[in-house]
């Protein structure tokens, strides 16, 4: 089980969202299936629409949890 992000404030959400959607990217890029590729990319969709939510909303709590999913993601490797 992974520890809980702390809540960050927006820059530092900002730099982790923007971290994961470069990881994901990359992974999505590399050798693999076409659903494994899939994944990656949907993976870096979401990470990008975190980054919009970090511009768009003063929520930290909602942007912790989006961070949370994408991290899991990919320390599961999907």
């Amino acid at each position: 089980m992974t520890t809980p992000t702390p809540l960050l404030n927006n820059n530092q959400n900002q730099s982790v969202a923007i971290d994961c959607r470069d990881l994901a990217m990359k992974m999505a890029l590399k050798k693999g299936t076409p659903n494994e590729k899939r994944q990656w990319l949907k993976l870096t969709l979401y990470a990008c629409q975190t980054i919009n939510s970090i511009h768009n909303s003063m929520d930290q709590q909602k942007v912790t949890a989006q961070l949370e999913v994408i991290k899991l993601a990919i320390g599961k490797n999907i």
